[in-house]
């Protein structure tokens, strides 16, 4: 699995390139909305995945019921290593979601809404051919920068 160093650096060529998607804009919006709602919510994931890799202790809870890993994860993937047989979603992302939204873990409220908004907005873009979407554009570059911010003031970083 990548590092710590190794989610940063792919989450600040990401940034590089919406900062590069969004130049291609012209009086009618951005051309591309639906790559740039995707890339954004991609390099959230790299910047999650950066903070558990850090993570001593790994909170989530599930229907209610708090649970905690303790130095065994190091990214989303290792849940189901560690978890067995068991009737939860193997998806990264949907661990993923549970971490980001368990505030044990440091993660305030808003950073939980912008990962989960950025989420939804990647979503409709990939599987609901969702390319018009302009509004989503700001929203999605307001939460990327939400979450890069917190994760600044938690980490010596070097995200842009």
């Amino acid at each position: 699995m990548p590092t710590f160093i190794e989610h940063e650096s792919q989450a600040a060529s990401n940034i590089a390139f919406i900062d590069e998607i969004f130049k291609l804009s012209d009086n009618n919006g951005l051309r591309f909305p639906d790559w740039y709602a995707t890339v954004c919510f991609y390099t959230a994931v790299h910047v999650i995945e950066a903070e558990i890799y850090q993570m001593a202790t790994v909170y989530y809870s599930y229907n209610g019921k708090p649970m905690a890993l303790t130095g065994k994860i190091r990214h989303s993937s290792d849940f189901k290593l560690f978890l067995g047989r068991t009737t939860l979603p193997t998806s990264p992302h949907f661990y993923r979601r549970l971490v980001v939204d368990d505030s044990r873990n440091g993660f305030t409220a808003d950073v939980s809404a912008a990962y989960n908004s950025l989420y939804e907005y990647s979503c409709k873009a990939r599987y609901e051919c969702f390319k018009k979407c302009h509004k989503n554009v700001k929203r999605s570059r307001e939460a990327i920068d939400k979450i890069v911010s917190f994760h600044k003031s938690r980490f010596e970083s070097s995200l842009p």
